[in-house]
């Protein structure tokens, strides 16, 4: 898919989520291009998870390969990811996890909300 294709298949879904919530869409469409290598990527192709989420969601799992560090040694393991049935159930879970947070931290990205992309951008970081 040609990076502008992309962007035009993603973008209705990220301008529609960002106002519902606030999450600018530069950064879903930039996170898009990069976890799924403009829509390439074998885990965007078979699970339509565009942001590599792992777990179990609404389309059931896709296993993949992927690298994980432990104890400064990268491994490849193959790991449960996220299934959707279609993009816009993975910007809208992906819209979940930075809503929520994390276990340990639940507003930990939400320096991203109602922000410029610069700022949205390093509060993702």
């Amino acid at each position: 898919m040609k990076p502008q294709d992309f962007i035009d298949k993603i973008a209705p879904s990220a301008v529609a989520d960002m106002k519902k919530t606030k999450i600018p869409a530069s950064l879903t469409i930039a996170q898009a291009i990069l976890e799924s290598a403009w829509g390439e990527s074998g885990l965007t192709k078979r699970g339509n998870n565009l942001f590599g989420i792992k777990g179990t969601g609404p389309a059931g799992v896709c296993a993949m390969p992927t690298k994980e560090n432990y104890n400064g040694q990268w491994t490849t393991i193959t790991a449960n990811f996220r299934a959707y049935n279609n993009w816009d159930e993975s910007i809208a879970d992906h819209s979940k996890l930075i809503l929520n947070g994390t276990r340990d931290k639940p507003t930990r990205y939400h320096g991203v909300l109602g922000a410029d992309y610069k700022t949205a951008c390093h509060a993702i970081h």
